[in-house]
């Protein structure tokens, strides 16, 4: 188990600035990050000179990626149906061009040639590239939510010295 650790200053640098009951996007933006780079189980450490609500800060972390979960779904729902409204797209005008093209020979049926092919292929790009993609960050955002999280308090020059906790 590999831990992340986040050294604070003060506890309301975990907190939006504007909304106190949301997570920083800064703070988020780090643990997807670091999260990203580890294969296996996380815990995440905070560290910080003076005790902080750690009720509080469970709930605001849990709501974050609660969020950030639902709109990685979402956007794999709206990539799903991009996807099939654009191989739709490719396969009419594939035919259309199909039936055109043995009629007449102009503008307007390499035109659907063109828009065939540029549909099928954006519809490709959302399944090898987008897809894969989405489903990785909601494998990092799900492995973020099942960390434990441990809490550490003490003076700065007390904590610089973390070698002890790395396994």
């Amino acid at each position: 188990m590999e831990i992340i650790k986040l050294q604070l200053d003060d506890e309301n640098t975990l907190y939006n600035p504007f909304d106190d009951e949301l997570l920083s996007d800064d703070v988020r933006s780090y643990l997807i990050d670091r999260v990203s780079l580890i294969e296996h189980d996380v815990s995440l450490k905070i560290i910080c000179e003076k005790p902080i609500d750690e009720e509080r800060f469970r709930k605001v972390l849990r709501f974050a990626l609660e969020e950030r979960e639902k709109q990685l779904l979402d956007e794999g729902k709206r990539n799903f149906i991009h996807q099939l409204i654009m191989l739709a797209i490719g396969v009419v005008c594939l035919m259309l061009w199909l039936v055109l093209s043995a009629k007449e020979d102009n503008v307007r049926v390499q035109i659907l040639s063109i828009l065939a092919s540029f549909a099928v292929w954006e519809a490709a790009n959302v399944w090898l590239v987008d897809t894969p993609d989405n489903s990785r960050h909601l494998l990092h955002v799900k492995k973020l939510r099942s960390a434990d999280v441990i809490f550490e308090y003490g003076k700065k020059d007390d904590v610089l010295n973390l070698d002890q906790y790395e396994e």
